[in-house]
């Protein structure tokens, strides 16, 4: 019987090269970086110099107990962000997920990302 080596790399995953890591990266973030918010977001973003953005998740314990429903809300964004890293000028991001948005699905979290995106061009444009 022939086996066949397995393929532990998806094309589809969110590539490691575009999550903000690192205890210094992150506090130059929270230091140094501009705030944005939206209905269910609170971001900080910093621009970089490695050519394409870089995102950190966060989802407290304050938004659920569970830790279930935090993870979800990680992967829907995750998923989100996977399909329109592209479109994000190249800044460092940290996006806290805000309590007052625990009810919300797939769909409405689809529309708050895309005024995310919207008011983060924005902001970096005018910070050129």
């Amino acid at each position: 019987m022939e086996t066949h080596p397995v393929n532990t790399k998806s094309n589809g995953a969110f590539p490691s090269s575009y999550r903000l890591r690192g205890q210094k990266d992150i506090s130059s973030v929270f230091r140094k970086g501009k705030k944005v918010y939206t209905r269910c977001f609170s971001v900080r973003w910093l621009e970089n110099s490695v050519g394409h953005a870089r995102f950190c998740i966060r989802v407290g314990k304050k938004v659920s107990r569970k830790a279930v429903r935090r993870n979800q809300i990680k992967r829907w964004l995750r998923e989100w962000l996977r399909f329109h890293k592209h479109e994000f000028p190249p800044v460092d991001l940290i996006i806290s997920w805000k309590k007052e948005c625990d009810d919300t699905n797939f769909e409405k979290l689809q529309l708050e990302c895309h005024t995310l995106l919207n008011i983060l061009k924005k902001k970096y444009q005018t910070s050129q």
